[in-house]
C-alpha cells in the first residue's frame, strides 16, 4: 500500500528537496534559477513567522512531490482579505496523484482560518 500524501508547512528538514523543486519550477517557467541571496530571502520569507508569505509542502515518506507558495492580500472593492497562491509546483514523477489539489485545498484552509474570503491564483493557460 502507497503512503498517504501529507501537507506540511516549510522547514529546515526539507530545504534540499525544496531547493531542488524550486530548480524545476524555475526551469519550466523558462526563468532563471534563484541562487545565492535571492533564494536566501525566498527561503526567509517562506519560513518566518513574521512574514506573510507562507510555504506548504507535499510529502510522502519522506520525499517532497511539491510546494505551495501564497501570502494574504487586501481586495480594496471588499474592504476585505484575500489569499493569493503565488506558486503552485509538483514534480513531473508526481502528477496525476493529487499532490496539487491537496496543496490547494490546505492553502485554501489557511485563507479561511486567517479571514480571507477567497483563495486566487493564475497560472498559464496550458497548465
Amino acid at each position: 500500500m502507497t503512503a498517504a500524501i501529507a501537507v506540511v508547512p516549510l522547514s529546515a528538514e526539507f530545504r534540499a528537496a525544496w531547493t531542488a523543486l524550486h530548480a524545476g519550477y524555475a526551469d519550466f517557467y523558462r526563468v532563471p534559477r534563484l541562487e545565492g541571496e535571492r533564494l536566501e530571502a525566498l527561503w526567509r520569507w517562506l519560513t518566518d513567522a513574521s512574514d506573510p508569505m507562507r510555504g506548504l509542502l507535499a510529502v510522502r515518506d519522506g520525499e517532497v512531490l511539491g510546494f505551495a507558495h501564497f501570502c494574504p492580500q487586501r481586495n480594496p472593492l471588499r474592504a476585505a482579505r484575500l489569499m493569493y497562491l503565488h506558486d503552485l509546483y509538483v514534480r513531473p514523477s508526481a502528477r496525476g496523484l493529487g499532490v496539487g489539489e491537496k496543496l490547494i485545498r490546505a492553502a485554501a484552509e489557511v485563507a479561511r482560518a486567517e479571514g480571507c474570503f477567497r483563495l486566487r491564483w493564475a497560472t498559464r493557460e496550458n497548465n
